[in-house]
């Protein structure tokens, strides 16, 4: 609850979270506790050659709707590739990801949004005791790589580059530092890398954050069991807004 954010984190801005809470949309950020449905549509950006789209993409004004929440991070590997997902044979998922836990009626609000735009009454997402998963695309590899660089180290060269909707598992994400600075989302939201410096270093447990993500939606095939629908946070970037103490 919103009530236990300053107990957990007694330096946090609350107006700053306040601002992120109420924040609706500028551009094509938007907050999907908060927006009204009917301006959002599903795109697909793949085509099938035989047969239906394959994938979709929740969207406002024809490009990818960048979603923002603020969630309490229960576990991050944001700045270095994670393997925590565990392995198979030889390969194992690499990926940055980071999970948290929504204010329970915003996460009941994004799930309706979802529902609405993609037309589901059954969705599958990375749920685990409430926290959810917001990461970039997976590649099975070798979990012992080496001269990967920190998502923190390539940002300062200025290499980040975002695609249309989701990040590859060894992109750079932006981790901004909002715990001194104060911004106002409804204004800023776009211009976040201007407005706030970098975090260093790996997102503790217990942060008070907001993340900035797209979502999309695809059948994922099950053999000898029926096709699901999930949907996929891809993860775009992070702002830490308080620390535990």
């Amino acid at each position: 609850m919103l009530s236990q954010y300053p107990a957990i984190n007694p330096k946090l801005s609350i107006a700053t979270v306040w601002a992120l809470l109420l924040f609706v949309r500028k551009g094509h950020y938007i907050n999907p506790a908060r927006i009204d449905p009917r301006v959002l549509e599903a795109r697909s950006p793949v085509y099938a050659r035989d047969g239906p789209r394959k994938r979709w993409v929740l969207s406002v004004d024809a490009r990818p709707a960048v979603c923002v929440s603020v969630v309490n991070a229960v576990q991050s590997s944001v700045q270095q590739i994670s393997t925590v997902y565990g392995a198979s044979n030889n390969a194992t998922p690499l990926l940055k990801f980071i999970t948290g836990v929504h204010l329970s009626q915003d996460f009941d609000r994004i799930t309706g949004l979802c529902g609405m735009v993609f037309n589901l009454s059954l969705m599958h997402v990375q749920l685990n005791m409430s926290a959810l998963t917001f990461g970039t695309r997976e590649k099975l590899g070798s979990p012992d790589q080496k001269g990967i660089k920190s998502s923190s180290s390539l940002y300062r060269k200025q290499t980040y580059t975002a695609p249309t909707d989701s990040l590859n598992y060894d992109d750079d994400i932006p981790v901004y530092d909002g715990r001194h600075t104060g911004f106002d989302a409804s204004v800023d939201i776009d211009d976040l890398a201007r407005i706030l410096p970098l975090y260093t270093g790996e997102i503790p447990a217990n942060s008070c954050t907001a993340v900035a993500y797209t979502v999309s939606n695809f059948v994922k095939h099950y053999p000898g069991r029926d096709d699901k629908q999930h949907l996929s946070f891809n993860l775009q970037w992070v702002v830490v807004l308080g620390e535990p103490e």
